[in-house]
This record gives C-alpha cells, sequence and structure tokens, in this order.
C-alpha cells in the first residue's frame, strides 16, 4: 500500500505520479480520505490517498489450444 496525502485529492494524486514517474492511466487510485477543513482549524484532515500500478492485460497473448477428443 502506497499512501500519499495533501490538502487536496488532486494533489495527492499528481504527488504520487510524479514520484511515481507515471502518468494517471498507469495506475489506480483509492481515495482513503477526502480532504475536510474544520472549524477554525479544528478537525481538519488532509486527503489520503493509495496509490499502486494498474495491472494491464495484454490482449495479444496466445489463446491456450484445446485439445478435443472424439
Amino acid at each position: 500500500m502506497t499512501l500519499y496525502t495533501s490538502e487536496t485529492v488532486d494533489g495527492a494524486v499528481k504527488q504520487a505520479l510524479q514520484q511515481l514517474q507515471l502518468d494517471r492511466s498507469q495506475v489506480e487510485v483509492a481515495v482513503l480520505t477526502k480532504p475536510r477543513k474544520g472549524f477554525f482549524g479544528i478537525g481538519a484532515r488532509k486527503a489520503r490517498v493509495d496509490i499502486k500500478p494498474a495491472v494491464t492485460v495484454n490482449s495479444k497473448q496466445p489463446k491456450k489450444d484445446r485439445k478435443t477428443s472424439h
């Protein structure tokens, strides 16, 4: 699990992309905590996101041959 925090969700994602040197389409983002300003700063919290590389499926993989018996 790779956690990133920032004042906004977008900020946390941008920070992660820069550090991982990946494009947005190459990662999966899970928002763990949405940011909140709080009341006069009391109860404020930053955005927390979990970033992991996306799993890509190679569509050009050869299909397994099925042997049929008659």
